[in-house]
């Protein structure tokens, strides 16, 4: 009885470790699609005033 118990217990924590690990990545990758999307307004940012100087060279 105490056996399978000890037994238990040990995958009890394996369990919780893995969603702790599991939890963590989440988090992870929740600040790299922030950051991600940061970028792409920053990338979109820098295309229209390059668009808009484009723009203005033609003009001249």
């Amino acid at each position: 009885m105490t056996m399978s118990l000890e037994v238990f217990e040990k995958l009890e924590a394996k369990v919780q470790q893995a969603i702790d690990t599991i939890t963590l990545l989440q988090m992870e990758i929740e600040e790299l699609e922030r950051e991600n999307n940061h970028l792409k307004e920053q990338q979109n940012g820098w295309q229209e005033r390059l668009q808009a100087l484009l723009g203005r060279m033609e003009e001249v």
